[in-house]
């Protein structure tokens, strides 16, 4: 059967990282969000700016980029293609309907596998401030209020299986999933 291994968590959680890693080890097709939207989100911004803040510039573009990502997902897997797609979900892992309303879209019924990574909060910090990516520019200087709004939580969505992974190292997040996918770990 057609499968959606959706890898989320916060921006750092190594999520795109993991899935392109699953995605290559198992021959499967290969969707990263900021690969998806941010050439668009880039022209947007050279041409016209950010405004006020760059979190607020990405706030007021989140439904449109999202809606690209997921008609793409449908697209693929009404061609009967499996999926990894990685992206961060704050909206869509609160949706308990939101597997569904994406099968609808594909016309047909697959196995969703929502994956959620979890950082320990030290450890998050060390890798933010590591990757040298624009929108840690906003995060970075307020990481404490960052970390009161963007807390990692367990998805309530349909998922026909879903993995929570909380970590405090790549290595071990690296072994967690491992054990996961193997049902060494219970979900």
């Amino acid at each position: 059967m057609r499968a959606m291994y959706l890898f989320c968590g916060l921006t750092g959680s190594g999520k795109s990282t993991l899935a392109s890693k699953f995605a290559k080890e198992n021959g499967l097709a290969y969707l990263d969000y900021d690969t998806v939207v941010q050439p668009f989100l880039s022209e947007i911004e050279k041409r016209y700016g950010i405004g006020a803040s760059r979190a607020q510039f990405y706030i007021s573009w989140r439904e449109a980029c999202y809606k690209s990502l997921w008609d793409t997902c449908a697209q693929i897997l009404s061609n009967g293609a499996s999926l990894v797609v990685s992206a961060p979900c704050g909206k869509e892992i609160e949706d308990p309907s939101f597997f569904a309303t994406l099968k609808a879209k594909a016309g047909f019924d697959f196995t969703a596998v929502g994956i959620y990574l979890a950082p320990e909060k030290d450890f998050h910090f060390k890798v933010m401030k590591q990757r040298n990516a624009i929108w840690n520019d906003d995060i970075i200087p307020n990481w404490e209020n960052y970390c009161k709004t963007h807390r990692p939580h367990r998805p309530v969505w349909d998922a026909d299986r879903n993995i929570y992974i909380e970590y405090s190292d790549f290595d071990q997040l690296d072994q967690k999933f491992r054990d996961a996918m193997d049902g060494r770990v219970n979900d």
